[in-house]
Order: C-alpha cells, then sequence, then structure tokens
C-alpha cells in the first residue's frame, strides 16, 4: 500500500470517528447540559468579565484564560454559560480526535490498531467533555499535537517544528498554567534526547535552533499574561496556585478561620473562589516552612510525593489495567535487549512523557484526579497500540486472538469513561429546576449566605445571578448576627434541620420553601435601611 492510499484511508478513518463523536456527543448532551462544578462557574463568570471588558477583574493568577475566552463568542450569541462550556468541551474533543490521529502516526502502527484507538478515544474524550468544565480537555488537545510534533523523526531536520513546539508551549500555559513548568521541562529534555540520537553534525544544529527558537516563542506568548498577574498581585508570578499548594503542604497548614464570610472580589464575581487569591486572608498563617529545613520536614515531604504517586499510579490503572500490564513488560523486555533499535528511542519519548507530567503533580497538589493527567491515558492507548503491532506480527495471533486482544484492549479503556458518564447523568438538573422557581422570588446580584450545603448553595447563587458570602454552620448565633450585619446579606438559604438558625437573625423573615432530592430549602428575606 503506498503512502498516498494509507494517508487516504486514514482520512476516511477519522472522518467516521469525527461523525460517531460528534453525533454521540448531540445525543447525550441533554442529559449533561446542567452539570456544574466551582471551577466552570469561575470559568464562565471570567468569560463574562472578558465580554463586559471588565479585563483587571477577569485576569487572575488562579484560572488560565484561554478556555474563558474562547467561550466568550458563545457568549456574546445569547448562549447559556453551561450550554456555551458543554459545546465548546465538545468542540474541542473534535480536535482531539486529530491530535491523536497525529501522535499515532508517529509510531509505526497497523491499520487495524490505529483505528481502533480513534475508536476507543470516543467514549474517553466524550467523558471528559460533558463531565466538569475544566481547561483540562483543552490542555490535552494542545499537548496532543505538540507531543505529534516533538516525537517526530523529522524534528532534527525541520525548523518550523521548533517554531510550532514554542507556539504551542506557550498557548498551553494560557490553557492552563501547569503547561508552563510542564514545557519547560519537557522541551529541553526531548531536545537531547534528539540531540544525541542524530549522529549529523547539521542535525545536531537544527535540533538546538528548533530548541533556541521554541523558547523564545513560548515565552513571548505566556509573557504578557505573566506581566498582567504579576502586576496585578505585585509580585513576579505565572500563577497564585503555587502559594497555596505549597502552604497545605506544610506540616502545620494553615487553618480557615470559619467563623466569617468572604465577600467576593469584586460585584460581578459570584463568589470568592473566582479569584483565591484573597481567600488566602482567611487564613491564620504559620511561620514559612522549608522540606529541608529538619529531616522531619524532609520526611514529611517525600510522604505526601510517595501518596500523590500512589494515587497518581492508581488513576492510571483505572485508565487502562490491559495497558499497565503490557507497558512495563514491554518496556523490561526492550532494553534488556542487547541492541539499540531506533523503536527504544521511539518508545522512550512518550515514557519519559508519562513519567514527567504525572511526575509534577507529585509535587503541586495533594488529590489528584483523572482529569488533571489525562493525556496520559491517550499516550497509554497509542504506546499499548505500539506494542500490540508488535505482538500481532507473531504467528501466535491468529485472528480470533486478534479479535479477543482488540475487544479486551477496549473494553479495558472504555470502562472508566462509561462509569463517569453514568455517574454524571443529569447531574445539576434538579438544583437548576429549583433555581428557577427561586428567580421569583430572589433578584439578581442578591447577597446569599446559607445554614450549610456550600456546594449546592454556590451553584443556586450562580443560577440566580447572584453573590454567595458564605456559610453559617460553624459560626456562633453573634458571629452569624455581626456577619449579616457586615455585609448586608438580604437573602439567607436555610438547609433542612438547620431552620432553628434563624431565631438568632429576627430580622428576616421567610418567602419560600422548596425541595431538593431528599432536602427541604426555606429561604428567608431581610430589608436594610437605606445608607445615610
Amino acid at each position: 500500500m503506498n503512502t498516498t492510499t494509507r494517508s487516504q484511508q486514514g482520512n476516511v478513518t477519522l472522518g467516521i470517528a469525527l461523525l460517531i463523536y460528534l453525533v454521540l456527543g448531540a445525543m447525550l448532551l441533554p442529559y449533561y447540559r446542567y452539570q456544574i462544578n466551582p471551577d466552570g462557574i469561575s470559568y464562565i463568570s471570567s468569560a463574562s468579565k472578558y465580554l463586559r471588558g471588565e479585563f483587571d477583574s477577569a485576569t487572575t493568577g488562579h484560572w488560565s484564560p484561554l478556555f474563558s475566552l474562547l467561550l466568550v463568542p458563545w457568549l456574546y450569541l445569547g448562549v447559556d454559560g453551561l450550554l456555551a462550556s458543554k459545546l465548546l468541551t465538545l468542540a474541542i474533543g473534535a480536535l482531539t480526535l486529530l491530535a491523536i490521529q497525529q501522535v499515532s502516526l508517529r509510531f509505526h502502527l497497523s491499520n487495524e490498531i490505529r483505528i481502533t484507538i480513534l475508536g476507543t478515544s470516543i467514549p474517553v474524550i466524550v467523558s471528559f467533555a460533558l463531565g466538569q468544565i475544566t481547561p483540562d480537555p483543552l490542555q490535552t488537545c494542545i499537548l496532543l499535537f505538540y507531543f505529534a510534533i516533538i516525537f517526530d523523526r523529522r524534528y532534527t531536520n525541520r525548523l518550523t517544528y521548533g517554531v510550532w513546539c514554542g507556539i504551542l508551549g506557550g498557548i498551553g500555559y494560557l490553557a492552563k498554567h501547569y503547561s508552563l513548568p510542564f514545557f519547560l521541562g519537557h522541551f529541553p529534555l526531548m531536545n537531547i534526547v534528539h540531540y544525541y540520537q542524530t549522529p549529523a553534525a547539521e542535525s545536531k544544529k537544527a535540533v538546538v535552533r528548533n530548541f533556541l527558537v521554541g523558547i523564545v516563542l513560548c515565552s513571548l506568548i505566556s509573557s504578557p499574561y505573566i506581566a498582567a498577574i504579576s502586576a496585578k498581585y505585585g509580585g513576579l508570578m505565572f500563577s497564585t496556585t503555587g502559594a497555596a499548594n505549597y502552604l497545605s503542604m506544610s506540616p502545620k497548614p494553615p487553618q480557615r478561620q470559619l467563623n466569617y464570610f468572604i465577600e467576593p472580589p469584586d460585584k460581578t464575581a459570584v463568589s470568592i473562589w473566582e479569584d483565591p487569591y484573597s481567600f488566602f486572608s482567611s487564613f491564620s498563617y504559620h511561620v514559612p516552612w522549608s522540606p529541608f529545613e529538619s529531616y522531619a520536614t524532609f520526611k514529611h515531604l517525600l510522604k505526601i510525593v510517595a501518596a500523590n504517586a500512589l494515587q497518581a499510579i492508581t488513576l492510571v490503572i483505572v485508565f487502562s489495567p490491559l495497558a499497565c500490564v503490557i507497558n512495563p513488560i514491554y518496556l523490561i523486555l526492550l532494553f534488556l535487549h542487547t541492541e539499540r533499535p531506533r523503536s527504544k528511542i521511539d518508545m522512550l519519548f512518550p515514557w519519559l512523557t508519562m513519567f514527567l507530567f504525572a511526575s509534577g503533580y507529585c509535587f503541586a497538589r495533594i488529590g489528584l484526579e483523572e482529569r488533571y493527567i489525562m493525556v496520559i491515558c491517550f499516550l497509554l492507548m497509542v504506546t499499548s497500540g505500539y506494542i500490540l503491532t508488535k505482538c500481532f506480527q507473531h504467528p501466535f495471533f491468529t485472528k480470533t486472538k486478534k479479535i479477543i486482544l482488540l475487544s479486551l484492549f477496549i473494553t479495558s479503556f472504555a470502562i472508566s469513561p462509561l462509569q463517569n458518564l453514568r455517574h454524571s447523568f443529569n447531574s445539576g438538573k434538579a438544583l437548576y429546576q429549583v433555581s428557577q422557581t427561586l428567580k421569583g422570588y430572589i433578584p439578581p446580584g442578591a447577597k446569599l449566605a446559607s445554614t450549610g450545603y456550600w456546594y449546592e448553595s454556590l451553584y443556586l447563587a450562580y443560577h440566580l445571578s447572584s453573590q454567595i458570602y458564605g456559610t453559617t454552620e460553624h459560626m456562633t448565633a453573634e458571629e452569624a448576627t455581626r456577619e449579616m450585619e457586615r455585609y448586608q446579606i438580604t437573602h439567607f438559604m436555610v438547609w433542612d434541620d438547620h431552620g432553628g438558625t434563624i431565631n438568632f437573625v429576627g430580622a428576616f423573615n421567610p418567602i419560600v420553601q422548596e425541595r431538593y432530592e431528599n432536602h427541604t430549602l426555606t429561604v428567608y428575606t431581610r430589608q436594610y435601611p437605606p445608607s445615610p
């Protein structure tokens, strides 16, 4: 089969995969369009601010800007924020299928394996697209295009590859801040491997040129936003999440004082979570810590890293138990071989990438989620597909055995996304319906507080275009009264058996009661005298 015919078949396969993906996404969208999460609210709110020209409040060190900027056209057309987010992530998913195909072309995969990989990717992408509203699918798409370039054997001969790597590295930072430190660690490492594996002096020079061009372009693209948040917060930084992560890893982490509300960072913010940097003021700080100040603190850090590493391994196994069996076995067999085939270098790229990507999160935060390392799922598909291609060349694998193994491959990767889709089916719809009733009683811009159920209260505040200041669940009656007066809270949401709590705020009057699942929600309101 010549190259042209193979390329045409690949395009047809991709076209069919895209069609299946879009049809499946359109069919499932009505059952996930009300899904909501705190991060998603922040990204949608930032997009609304960009649309209104409120650039200073939209620019934060916690939330990367690209996802919100891509939401702006949808909001301009009048599409609801939650629906716009799902439509955007579904569109990103279509590009991700193209990126996966491009990565798979960097390896000698059989046609049947490449088709299997594209088909297996569909439920995974749909699951991530219709799940939580986050920039992780966008980051994954961008990084996969970057991997398709940096893994290419022709990288040593094409200057444009360095250009594209730098552009994608910079855009990746705008998609999610973690992409920048990852790129600054991964890109030099891949260039070092390319440099030493090519014998030609001219090719070595090309690698150096690509590296320098890539670093410069990544810096040019990322610098304006770094400058913007550095100016806003008064210090050089590429993100404000690092300080919070580092602080939370302290042997004596600061504790939030729960006896007062926290005002949203601006008049159009739904909650403090839209710019959590100011949230730090609600903590009582301890002396800054260093893992190197004593053996005990260093041991403490190692325990956290080990726990995160174990969690990362667990998540990777969840992606595909089959892939986590055949990849280590093949890795051992490959590097025990006395010869040094080119395949060692080809497989070294994705394995190093997966290790480096997961390692960064082991040092960055506690509580890994699948979405943080979803790019590893697709790299596992490609490396596993490569291994199966090698296996299928052996006469032992008859047609029947191939079908069985491919079925196991598909099932192995499909279990987790199908479970995720089942778990989030119709998520958020009931709470949205409650909010539609409350709209007749709570006007836009109202100042809200609640007795508990922070997430549910936050989601209601978003649907009601209001602001939530906190909950009274850890307050005394005197503290709650003080905070109500201080911020002139206009509406108070009382959940379930906390009804007695309203007794300490006599000026509030009940206006509506609603049922949400097995909860009873009563809303109270209060009028304040005009300011003198």
